[in-house]
C-alpha cells in the first residue's frame, strides 16, 4: 500500500500464436516498479487474490531514490 509507487505490468509473448488465458505460460510476466521519491524505499510485491496468471508471487525489493527496477513474476 504504497500509492507514490508505480507500477507497469509488462506481458512478453513466447509464442506469437498464443493468447492471454490464466491456464498459459506462454508469457513472461514481469513488473517495472518506479519509485520517484527523493529516498529509497523497500516494497513487497505479490500476486492478488483473483490474479490467475502467475502463481502465488512474494518478493521484497528495495528501490533506489528516483530510479525503477523490473521484477520477473513467476
Amino acid at each position: 500500500d504504497r500509492p507514490e509507487i508505480f507500477l507497469t505490468f509488462l506481458i512478453n509473448g513466447k509464442n506469437p500464436k498464443s493468447t492471454v488465458a490464466p491456464a498459459t505460460r506462454d508469457f513472461d510476466f514481469k513488473v517495472d516498479v518506479h519509485n520517484p521519491l527523493d529516498k529509497p524505499v523497500e516494497v513487497t510485491l505479490r500476486r492478488t487474490k483473483g490474479f490467475d496468471m502467475i502463481t502465488e508471487f512474494e518478493k521484497k525489493a528495495a528501490i533506489p531514490a528516483g530510479t525503477s527496477i523490473t521484477v520477473e513474476l513467476k
